[in-house]
């Protein structure tokens, strides 16, 4: 298994054991994620991460339910320190796709890819306490490029495998 953690976010200590025992017990599934909560720089909660209403009654999903939502939703709810996937997936998708290409959001891109083989699982528990630097809307409100968010979904916009997974 191969999980992505970041140092500043703090973890529940059974995250590990969730998403493995996830994983074991749904063998069609590459990957997983689980919900968490907003924390401030000094530990205090401010905000939650939700799953769009469309996805609360399941949690193993195929590209089609997760496209759509992030089409609607923005990349709200695959929280990349959350992620976990068996290690031969990667075998099959290749790593993470050069920055350049989709800057800040080569992570959507890899889940997209993911998703385009396998399905993936959502834990609605909150598993982390995800801490927000407070730089998030000064940097938004100043960008003057188009959000890598965009690039990556116009690139899967217009790969025909994708397109017909909506026919």
């Amino acid at each position: 298994f191969v999980s992505i953690y970041h140092a500043d976010d703090i973890y529940e200590k059974d995250i590990a054991v969730k998403e493995i025992e996830f994983l074991t017990n749904n063998p069609n599934t590459g990957a997983v994620f689980s919900m968490g909560k907003i924390i401030d720089r000094n530990d205090k909660i401010i905000g939650a991460h939700k799953l769009p209403k469309e996805l609360r009654s399941k949690n193993i999903y195929v590209f089609n339910d997760i496209f759509k939502n992030i089409l609607q939703h923005g990349n709200t709810f695959l929280l990349t320190p959350t992620f976990m996937a068996r290690k031969n997936i990667f075998d099959a998708i290749g790593s993470f796709t050069n920055e350049g290409q989709f800057g800040t959001s080569a992570d959507l891109d890899m889940w997209l890819r993911i998703l385009g083989k396998y399905n993936i699982g959502i834990l609605h528990e909150n598993l982390i306490r995800r801490r927000e630097n407070g730089q998030g809307n000064s940097y938004n409100s100043l960008r003057t490029d188009r959000a890598d968010f965009f690039k990556v979904m116009d690139h899967h916009l217009t790969d025909e495998n994708n397109i017909a997974k909506f026919v």
